[in-house]
């Protein structure tokens, strides 16, 4: 069964992963270096990750609507 992804890759299943190992950080700073990490290699990647957590809701002290 193939999955949706998006233009990177990712599919909503990574998304979800990610969105639940940065929740799971205690401290802003850590959660800030988890996402620094995994996301802000690749522009393109964060952007479509920092929109997708921005349209469910997640994430909200890391991303606020502008």
């Amino acid at each position: 069964m193939l999955k949706k992804r998006d233009k990177m890759g990712y599919g909503e299943d990574m998304n979800y992963q990610i969105v639940k190992s940065i929740e799971k950080m205690n401290s802003h700073s850590d959660k800030l270096f988890y996402e620094q990490l995994y996301l802000q290699k690749d522009p393109v990647k964060y952007n479509e990750f920092k929109d997708w957590c921005i349209e469910r809701g997640y994430l909200n002290e890391l991303y606020k609507k502008e």
